[in-house]
């Protein structure tokens, strides 16, 4: 049985998936100051609160190859509210004598 001494937290982007079918991601965003080792165990994290754990496989300078564990993906779920949602049209309203828009308008 392993012991987790520390969690490490990277960003990444979870289409950056190499031919290995590992994900590259960059230490420049890790929330750690010392680098994770080949083996350790890390948690991969992106914008719209999806993770997954994987254990690292390589790194090269800042660059590090995480091997995914996808049993352990977890996403959020994102919900747009309602006014962002409809296809409502915006009408261009004529100001003045000349013939191009100056604001847009809900209203028509």
């Amino acid at each position: 049985m392993s012991t987790l001494k520390r969690e490490l937290l990277i960003w990444a982007d979870f289409n950056s998936i190499d031919a290995q079918r590992r994900i590259t991601a960059s230490l420049r965003f890790s929330d750690a100051p010392a680098r994770p080792s080949p083996g350790e165990w890390v948690r991969l994290h992106d914008d719209e609160g999806n993770a997954v754990m994987g254990v690292v496989e390589e790194i090269h300078d800042l660059i590090v190859h995480v091997r995914p564990e996808m049993a352990t993906w977890t996403s959020a779920a994102i919900s747009i509210d309602p006014p962002l949602a409809r296809n409502t049209p915006f009408y261009a309203e004529h100001q003045g004598s000349g013939p191009s828009p100056s604001r847009l308008s809900p209203n028509r």
